[in-house]
């Protein structure tokens, strides 16, 4: 089989909200298979799978079992925020590519170790999903500003509001330790406005 027609094997980690929607769109595309989930609340991990029709898909609470597979080809990374960092490190160091919900670590040594290990293995593919910067709206401010449409550009400000649910189970969220700072979660959005406008 030619390498354009080789399914991309990955080990999905991560089946809360955003984990079972990019999990989804993963299992539609004909290039992919999924070969195991990883996620703790095996219930929930049991849940997403059989509503997405997954029935061939390994369900694992080990992250390792992921980074040791070595039929594993990409490690897809929707956990809470501070399992970025060790996670997409582990499998980097393991010579997977790494798809990474943003932010990428939460922590500055890990993120530094992140860019030493991407720039010594530019065979692996790394990526961190900031989906705003696809936006069509930031995308036509972006050229907007850069077509001179409001002239010359001295000074920005930037309101932002960011609504994220904190109820119930999801009270998690409030913890610093698991999630980082704002930065990370969301006033980066304003920020890569303000730096690639």
């Amino acid at each position: 089989m030619s390498r354009e027609n080789k399914k991309i094997r990955v080990g999905f980690v991560g089946a809360g909200w955003m984990g079972s929607e990019q999990l989804r769109r993963l299992a539609a595309r004909e290039d992919v298979e999924v070969v195991a989930l990883c996620e703790l609340n095996a219930e929930r991990g049991q849940a997403v799978l059989d509503e997405i029709g997954l029935k061939n898909t390994r369900l694992v609470s080990d992250f390792g079992e992921l980074v040791g597979d070595a039929t594993i080809d990409t490690i897809w990374l929707v956990s809470p925020n501070a399992h970025h960092g060790p996670q997409s490190i582990a499998a980097l160091e393991a010579g997977k590519h790494v798809f990474c919900e943003k932010p990428a670590s939460i922590r500055f040594e890990e993120h530094l170790r992140q860019v030493e290990l991407a720039k010594a293995n530019p065979q692996q593919r790394t990526f961190v999903d900031y989906i705003l910067n696809f936006d069509s709206f930031e995308q036509r401010l972006r050229k907007m500003i850069a077509d001179g449409a409001f002239g010359k550009v001295t000074q920005m400000q930037v309101n932002y509001r960011h609504a994220v649910n904190i109820a119930g189970d999801k009270v998690w969220k409030l913890k610093r330790e698991v999630m980082g700072d704002a930065i990370g979660m969301g006033i980066n959005h304003a920020v890569s406005v303000l730096l690639f406008a």
